[in-house]
């Protein structure tokens, strides 16, 4: 396989994954598919590097790390080309890390559940998201705001706030 060829990359469960190891990857420079789940050595580095080194991804999803932070999505809003972004359960993002994901206007699809120190406050950083069909804030303390979710983003036909 060719450096360019690989263009789709997940990474499940890989509780030993350092920096180091993540860097390896960059030479792959075509991924438009990045899913790293369960990756509890990544620091808030490695994350924080996605948006440098893997510049033409469509499609990302970082779940269940913890070590992704607010610093973390500040080179998110190099991503221009994302149309669907996963953050599910990533205890270390707040409503202020929010605002380095306005500049992905072409995202269609944005999954926050679990991340359970983002609130509605934080969702209006991103009104710039005018294509937005799907919205996952389940767990998010998004209850009954489902009406100004959905008048705040004009396309979204899906929007999850289910909190128990």
């Amino acid at each position: 396989m060719n450096k360019s060829d690989l263009i789709r990359l997940s990474i499940y469960a890989t509780p030993n994954l350092t920096d180091q190891g993540f860097a390896s990857l960059y030479e792959f420079k075509n991924i438009q598919e990045l899913e790293i789940l369960n990756a509890p050595s990544l620091s808030s580095s490695a994350f924080l590097s996605i948006g440098i080194q893997f510049p033409k991804l469509r499609v990302l999803r970082i779940n269940n790390c913890h070590n992704l932070t607010n610093q973390s999505l500040e080179s998110f809003n190099n991503l221009i080309n994302l149309k669907a972004l996963s953050l599910c359960d990533c205890s270390g993002l707040s409503n202020d890390g929010l605002q380095n994901l306005a500049n992905l206007t072409k995202l269609k699809s944005l999954d926050l559940a679990r991340c359970y120190k983002l609130n509605f406050n934080g969702l209006t950083t991103l009104k710039t998201l005018t294509d937005l069909e799907l919205l996952d804030m389940s767990y998010c303390n998004c209850v009954n705001k489902r009406k100004r979710i959905t008048k705040m983003f004009p396309k979204l036909q899906y929007v999850y706030t289910y909190s128990p």
